[in-house]
């Protein structure tokens, strides 16, 4: 049948950029491509194009393009292999209700799934859908029945019948008789009877191997057993014979009985006999024969099929062996982190030895003890502690092949080259062995292997370090000295020697890299000065513009300012900042200041030898002074406080204590247990001391010329009664009423 082209793409003839497609009956027309390039259609007395189909195809187009394509008709049975063109044709699954088969480039089958059935055959009703094992061409199977026919029709011109029960057998057609005269045929079997049965009262049984003859039975209804070229009766077995099972016979009737003999991993080596020979062991490979026994239970090795064994886990690699008994083990061998790369033979053999890596091969002999290499599973070697090509790498014996742990352990600092040895032990060649292991060749000569890591050494933990190499490239620690304060900046080196990064070096360390360019590293502490006195009291850390530290010292005063004052417009500012502890300084903005706490900050020295006590100058606290205490006659009796506590007081007997301030500002009393007074007047003659009950402040109280007149009158009135005396002395003395201090509180005088 032809089937032509409904549609046309102008990609065949046109040039659109972006293709437009006609209907066009190519059966009765032709396609063409207009000035636009678009398709047209033309009524042609010769046909357009199309392609050839057989008689087994109908004809359908590409929804698309409009090619025309070959289709099969739609089968009641499809075939579920698809064949492959190999010079060994392969098959593969495919049901091709659903798919078709192709071919690849290389001449093997393909499965593609399709709107369009593949292969198939068309079955009546009477059917159902098969298909054969190898092949998988589709077949038409009859449906099992509850009564068959018993005869069979020939083909000759007048047909004859023939009896033949079909339930067991099928019809057949003589191959060598033109006339077409009916044959009643045993389907095939796997195993075949090997008796046949007469009919008679009692009946009795015939040996016949039916796989050659076909029982029948004679005049007197004895059974019979004639050769054909047909078989007899049998069974059907599943799988291969003489792999998944072998046939054996009834021994009262000889019906065809079969054996199944299961897959196994591995497999029995010897046979057991039974009854009177059940201590009797011959060796059989099971893998390859079957264990059976005679009448009187003796074992035989049969070929008919394979034996028992042993199935393993596939969770692993295993091998087969057997025990003492023959029966088959699983062995599964240890899992090694080195493994042995020779083989070495047995008996005669014992010192012949091949290379075998037994990571992924196992050492065995051949029957002579010749040692050979299998490619069953892993083999023999040693285990390890630890990570492999960190904690150690696998090495070998040289001369047995054995596999040797060689440990690597770990160092601080690694030797950064590897030296030769016996006749390159002068020999030196770069090699990092912190991820690299120095190793030789068969002449010495030095290599430098990933293996694992190398040789170095291990430094103390006691303080910080870094490491380096000498000379040689031995590893070295090295452990920076500690400084006081540190540097800020690192630069580089070479074409980078004017170039500076940021780089704390009381915990970094400056570096290069390649090429000079500076690098903050932070294994250790870096580079510094070291200041005398104590850190956060005699001195503090400060940079000067290139990084370097330098050493601020803050030398010790007698009295410390108790404030900070800031500059510019900020000069007004006070804040709180005890100078015995703390510094002055000033914020980014370089007037507002602050108080801050990395050593003591300025202050007075006062003369030691002397009792003194701290004072400021003015309203605030900024400024520190000395105040020497003095042996006043009469002392101030109440200290007043400053800055916000300027009209606090409290009393306080400056002849034992001083006064002084806390950081507030609030009045203190302090007890002047080392003689330390405070402050009071300086008074002359005869006086009394008072003081003023807001401020308490001292002055001296005295009389005017009445001292002469008592010690006249004393002497005169020496015999008086005692009495009278003192009563005339009170009444003189309660008159008197002027004070006048006889020293000036500032001057002394």
């Amino acid at each position: 049948k032809q089937w032509y082209q409904r549609r046309v793409a102008i990609t065949a003839g046109g040039e659109e950029e972006e293709p437009t497609y006609l209907t066009c009956d190519q059966s009765t027309n032709v396609c063409g491509i207009d000035a636009d390039k678009a398709p047209t259609c033309t009524p042609s007395t010769t046909p357009g194009l199309g392609t050839n189909c057989t008689s087994e195809n109908y004809c359908g187009a590409d929804v698309t393009t409009g090619i025309a394509e070959c289709l099969n008709y739609p089968s009641s049975c499809y075939d579920n292999k698809c064949k492959g063109e190999e010079e060994e044709p392969t098959y593969i699954d495919c049901d091709q209700s659903t798919n078709v088969c192709g071919i690849d480039a290389d001449k093997a089958p393909t499965c593609t799934a399709s709107t369009t059935p593949g292969v198939g055959t068309n079955c009546t009703s009477d059917n159902y859908c098969g298909a054969d094992d190898t092949t998988g061409i589709a077949e038409c199977l009859n449906y099992p029945s509850s009564c068959y026919d018993n005869k069979c029709k020939g083909e000759e011109e007048e047909p004859t019948y023939i009896d033949c029960d079909q339930s067991t057998n099928v019809c057949g057609i003589d191959a060598d008789d033109t006339t077409g005269i009916a044959e009643c045929l045993n389907y095939p079997s796997s195993c075949y009877d090997n008796k046949c049965k007469g009919e008679e009262e009692e009946p009795t049984y015939l040996t016949c191997d039916q796989s050659t003859n076909v029982c029948g039975i004679d005049a007197d209804k004895a059974p019979t057993c004639t050769a054909s070229t047909t078989p007899g009766a049998g069974t059907n077995c599943t799988g291969t014979e003489h792999t998944d099972f072998y046939c054996k016979d009834d021994e009262a009737d000889g019906a065809a009985l079969c054996m199944y003999t299961p897959p196994h991993d591995c497999y029995n080596k010897k046979c057991t006999g039974q009854q009177d020979y059940s201590t009797t062991v011959i060796d059989c490979d099971q893998s390859v024969n079957v264990c059976k026994f005679n009448d009187t239970g003796f074992p035989e090795c049969s070929a008919d099929s394979r034996g028992e064994g042993v199935n393993c886990s596939h969770s692993d690699q295993f091998y087969c062996n057997s025990d003492e008994s023959g029966a088959g083990l699983c062995v599964v061998p240890p899992v090694h982190t080195c493994y042995n790369t020779k083989c070495w033979g047995n008996a005669i053999f014992s010192k012949v030895s091949i290379d075998c890596d037994q990571s992924s091969n196992r050492c065995t002999f051949n029957g002579t003890g010749y040692p050979t290499c299998t490619d069953t599973t892993r083999g023999a070697g040693v285990d390890c502690t630890g990570t492999e090509h960190t904690d150690f790498y696998c090495g070998k014996n040289i001369t047995t092949g054995d596999a040797l742990c060689k440990e690597t352990p770990p160092h601080d600092c690694y030797d950064k080259t590897c030296t030769g040895e016996q006749d390159y032990n002068t020999t030196v060649i770069d090699c990092d062995q912190s991820v690299n292991v120095c190793k030789f060749n068969d002449t010495g000569f030095p290599e430098c292997s990933a293996d694992s890591r190398g040789e170095g050494v291990n430094c103390s933990h006691s303080d910080q370090f870094y490491c380096n190499s000498d000379e040689s490239g031995a590893g070295l620690c090295v452990v920076p000295p500690v400084h006081t304060c540190y540097n800020t900046k690192c630069w580089g080196n070479a074409i980078f020697s004017k170039v500076s990064i940021d780089c704390d070096q009381s915990s970094n360390r400056c570096t290069f890299n390649g090429t000079g360019y500076p690098t903050c590293t932070d294994t250790t502490r870096g580079a510094g000065v070291d200041c005398n006195g104590t850190d956060h009291t005699d001195f503090y850390c400060q940079q000067n513009t290139i990084g370097g530290a330098t050493c601020q010292q803050t030398p010790e005063h007698s009295c410390y300012s108790l404030q900070c004052q800031g500059t510019g417009n900020k000069t007004g500012t006070y804040i709180p900042c005890d100078g015995a502890t703390n510094r002055c300084g000033l914020d980014a903005d370089g007037s507002t200041p602050l108080c801050i706490n990395d050593a003591r900050g300025s202050g007075v020295d006062c003369n030691t030898s002397a009792s003194y006590y701290c004072g400021y100058n003015g309203t605030q606290l900024k400024d520190a002074i000395c105040i020497y205490s003095e042996e006043y006659d009469c002392f101030d009796n109440i200290c007043t406080g400053a800055l916000a506590f300027n009209e606090s007081t409290i009393g306080c007997n400056q002849n034992t204590h001083h006064c002084t301030v806390n950081i507030t500002g609030y009045p203190l009393c302090i007890n002047a247990a080392n003689g330390t007074s405070g402050a009071g007047v300086f008074c002359k003659g005869h006086f009394s001391c008072k003081q003023d009950k807001e401020t308490g402040v001292a002055s001296c109280k005295t009389s005017h010329g009445l001292l002469p007149l008592y010690i006249v009158i004393g002497i005169i009135a020496v015999v008086v009664v005692a009495g009278i005396v003192v009563w005339f002395v009170r009444k003189r003395m309660g008159g008197a009423d002027d004070r006048q201090s006889l020293l000036n509180r500032e001057t002394g005088y």
